[in-house]
């Protein structure tokens, strides 16, 4: 594995040694930031790296200019190992916690996120209960977007409170799907 553009590019990160992480492949790392509207918005932002595993898509943001990312996982041996290679430490918050737990606790800090990066074990197949909660604990910033790599079979809900699909591609059997967040003005227009 391996950050793909930036600061970084080229710069390899360790990878797990067994199956209970399965990083994203760096064809869908690739694809994440090669879409216009990542190029656009990636550079001083506030990124979420939840399921984070090995940290790869942080630290690619990172690499390309993103002021801070908070990575979160159960398990975060690796995240840890990859910013301490990358020399990351001072844009990196690590939050050793389940998603749920960690969720509560960036909203206790009032943290907000410019993008947020999904990319959840499999076996987590109820995006809409992650999407809801980013939603009503006002996470994502107004102009905010939201990156969930999914399996194909796994269909995704157009809305989910105030986020909305704006992007899906597939590649092989994975997909991304990218919600951005509706400004006020939208949502009462449509009600």
């Amino acid at each position: 594995m391996y950050i793909i553009g930036g600061s970084l590019k080229k710069r390899r990160i360790f990878s797990p040694k067994d199956n209970v992480i399965r990083p994203i492949s760096s064809k869908l790392q690739a694809a994440i930031f090669d879409f216009s509207f990542m190029q656009e918005n990636i550079r001083d932002t506030y990124v979420l790296d939840l399921f984070s595993g090995t940290g790869v898509l942080g630290l690619e943001a990172l690499s390309r200019g993103a002021l801070e990312c908070v990575f979160v996982d159960v398990d975060t041996t690796l995240v840890k190992k990859n910013i301490s290679l990358c020399k990351c430490q001072k844009q990196s918050i690590i939050i050793q916690k389940d998603w749920k737990k960690s969720l509560d606790i960036l909203k206790n800090k009032t943290k907000r996120f410019d993008i947020i990066f999904v990319d959840s074990p499999y076996e987590l197949q109820n995006y809409s209960e992650v999407l809801e909660a980013i939603a009503e604990k006002e996470l994502l910033e107004t102009s905010g977007y939201i990156c969930i790599k999914h399996s194909t079979k796994c269909l995704m809900k157009d809305r989910i409170k105030n986020v909305h699909i704006f992007c899906q591609r597939q590649y092989g059997t994975n997909t991304l799907t990218f919600y951005e967040r509706e400004n006020t003005y939208e949502i009462i227009r449509k009600t």
